[in-house]
């Protein structure tokens, strides 16, 4: 479904991104399965994630703001394994 003007999209937090990230890479989940729990619609935004978070880690996954700060309060290193 298209987007249109003034819609307004669900946001995740650092937090999520970074659950649904491990539950794939890491348990083995598919996108399908990490999506029912999430609630989410959009395949995509999912893969957007995993993109990011292969080209630059877990900074690549970190919304800034305008000033050029993290809207994320977290910068913890996860380790995986």
């Amino acid at each position: 479904m298209p987007a249109f003007k003034g819609q307004k999209f669900k946001q995740y937090s650092f937090e999520t991104k970074m659950e649904a990230i491990h539950l794939h890479l890491v348990e083995g989940w598919t996108y399908r399965r990490i999506m029912e729990k999430f609630g989410m619609t959009d395949r995509h935004r999912l893969k957007d994630w995993m993109k990011k978070y292969k080209e630059s880690g877990e900074f690549g996954l970190m919304e800034f703001t305008a000033t050029g700060r993290s809207s994320c309060s977290c910068f913890r290193i996860m380790a995986f394994g």
